[in-house]
């Protein structure tokens, strides 16, 4: 089986995907042990949604989405919810480049050493590889600015082999 999955690794077959269920069990007290005996026999993951709630949630203006899920016991709306439970059965993170100009977020496999993780930006960045400058998003916020999180001690400097983590911001240095 291993020989296998190396052999296909490159072709990124959607059947080799994991699968999740989503099951719209709305507001009524469905009885869902059925399906998720099911879901566990197969090995799949189930996903549960209110959709009409959900739908009308979505509908609402930002503060009053807030208030209406605080009512209902949900911290977030289910997008939000429904992609992290995608990134996590595809182990893929999230890790941002940020300029004068732009912020981008881009997904990596979880782990991905930061030398790979650069040439998802750039194949020369790959290839001139020297370190990353790294800081978790929430303290360069909390910093105020890249600046700020040096002076501060927040960022650091780290190798071809550094395991880029979910919210890492990276700038790049390279050389070609």
């Amino acid at each position: 089986m291993v020989e296998n999955q190396r052999l296909f690794a490159g072709f990124a077959f959607l059947t080799a995907k994991p699968i999740i269920v989503v099951a719209n069990t709305g507001e009524s007290s469905t009885d869902t042990r059925a399906l998720e005996e099911a879901v566990i026999h197969k090995k799949l993951f189930l996903f549960h949604i209110q959709g009409r709630a959900e739908m009308e949630i979505a509908q609402l203006e930002p503060e009053e989405q807030v208030e209406f899920l605080e009512h209902l016991g949900i911290d977030e709306p289910v997008k939000n919810r429904f992609l992290r439970t995608i990134y996590t059965q595809l182990n893929l993170i999230s890790f941002l480049t940020a300029g004068e100009d732009e912020v981008r977020a881009w997904s990596v496999v979880r782990d991905t050493p930061a030398m790979h993780a650069a040439g998802k930006i750039h194949s020369d960045l790959e290839k001139g590889f020297i370190r990353a400058e790294v800081v978790e998003w929430d303290k360069l916020l909390h910093a105020g600015g890249f600046k700020e999180a040096k002076r501060s001690g927040l960022m650091r400097l780290e190798g071809k082999e550094y395991p880029v983590k979910d919210g890492d911001v990276l700038t790049i240095r390279f050389n070609l």
